[in-house]
C-alpha cells in the first residue's frame, strides 16, 4: 500500500449516525407516546444517574443494530435486489438483463421494444413515425432514473475496462458479465482490492457506505414508528387531554420520512457502487500512462 490507513477508532461516526441515531427514532416515540413504556421510564430511570444514562445509552446503541441487521435483510437484500437489483450488477449487465421487474419496466416505457412497433417501415413516408416512437423510447428510459433503484447501465467500453482490468488483475475471466451472481463476486473482490491498495478511494467509498447505511436504518425506524399508532396503549395527548397529533397523520408523517430516506439510500448506494468500480479503472489507466511517460 502506498500510504496506512488510519486506525480504526472507537465509537466513531458511523455508531453515532448508522446505529444511534436510529435507535433514537425508534425508542424515543415509544418513551414519549407510549403509556406502558413512558411508566416503565419514569418509573426506573434517573436523569441525573451516568449509571441510568449508560444503560438507556447501550440499550438504543443495541435497538440500533438490530435495526441494521433488519433494514439490511429487508430494505437492501430484499426489495432493492428483487425489484431493480443492485447498481453494480445493472452497471455491468446491460440493458436487456436483470430483474423481472426492471426488465418489464424498460419495455412499458419504451415503445421501440414492443413488437408492433418493430414492424414499422423504417424508411419512406411513414418513417417518421417509427422514429418518433423510438425517440419517445429513449427519452422515456433516461427518465427512469427517477425510480428508487434503477440505474443505467454503463457504456460497453467501459464495462470492457472493468473486465480486463479484472483479468489482468486477478487472472479470472468472467467472460459472461450478465449472470448476477458474478458481478456480486467481481465486486467484492473489487472492493477487497481497493481496501488494500487504494487507501484514499477505500475512505471515499467507505464515506458513501456509511451515508447510505444512515439512510436505510433510518428509514427502517420511521417505518417502525409509523407502525406505533397501532399499540393499544399507543397516546399523543398532553396532560390536558388535548390530542397532539392524530395516529393518521403521525404514521403519513413518517411514511413520507421513510420514503425520502429510501430514495437517499438507493442514491448514495449507486453512488458507491459507481465510484468503486471507476477507482478500479483509473489505478489501471494511472498506470498505464505513468509506464508511457517513462518509456
Amino acid at each position: 500500500m502506498s500510504e496506512k490507513s488510519d486506525p480504526k477508532t472507537y465509537f466513531w461516526p458511523y455508531d453515532i449516525f448508522g446505529y444511534l441515531l436510529p435507535g433514537i427514532i425508534a425508542i424515543v416515540p415509544l418513551i414519549e407516546f407510549h403509556a406502558g413504556v413512558r411508566s416503565l421510564v419514569q418509573l426506573r430511570y434517573n436523569a441525573e444517574s451516568i449509571a441510568d444514562n449508560l444503560v438507556l445509552l447501550v440499550a438504543v446503541y443495541v435497538v440500533g443494530h438490530i435495526i441494521s441487521a433488519a433494514s439490511s435483510f429487508l430494505l437492501e437484500r430484499c426489495f432493492l435486489r428483487l425489484s431493480f437489483g443492485y447498481p453494480v450488477a445493472q452497471f455491468l449487465c446491460g440493458s436487456n438483463s436483470g430483474t423481472i421487474i426492471r426488465r418489464t419496466v424498460m419495455f412499458v416505457v419504451n415503445p421501440a421494444r414492443w413488437g408492433i412497433v418493430r414492424w414499422l417501415p423504417r424508411r419512406g413516408r411513414f418513417s417518421w413515425i417509427f422514429s418518433t416512437l423510438y425517440s419517445f423510447g429513449v427519452w422515456s428510459e433516461r427518465r427512469l432514473d427517477l425510480l428508487p433503484g434503477f440505474c443505467h447501465p454503463f457504456d460497453p467500453e467501459i464495462v470492457k475496462l472493468v473486465q480486463t482490468r479484472f483479468e489482468l488483475r486477478f487472472g479470472v475471466q468472467f467472460r459472461d458479465w450478465f449472470v448476477r451472481r458474478r458481478t456480486h463476486e467481481a465486486y467484492w473482490t473489487i472492493w477487497a482490492y481497493v481496501a488494500e491498495n487504494m487507501p484514499t478511494s477505500y475512505r471515499t467509498g467507505m464515506h458513501f457506505l456509511e451515508l447510505y447505511g444512515f439512510c436505510r436504518n433510518s428509514c427502517f425506524a420511521f417505518l417502525l414508528a409509523g407502525l406505533y399508532p397501532l399499540c393499544p396503549d399507543w397516546g399523543t395527548t398532553d396532560a390536558s387531554g388535548r390530542s397532539l397529533i392524530t395516529p393518521p397523520i403521525w404514521s403519513a408523517g413518517c411514511c413520507v420520512c421513510a420514503v425520502m430516506l429510501y430514495i437517499n439510500f438507493t442514491k448514495l448506494l449507486r453512488r458507491q457502487n459507481d465510484f468503486v468500480l471507476r477507482a478500479f479503472i483509473s489505478e489501471r489507466i494511472k498506470y498505464q500512462s505513468s509506464d508511457s511517460v517513462k518509456s
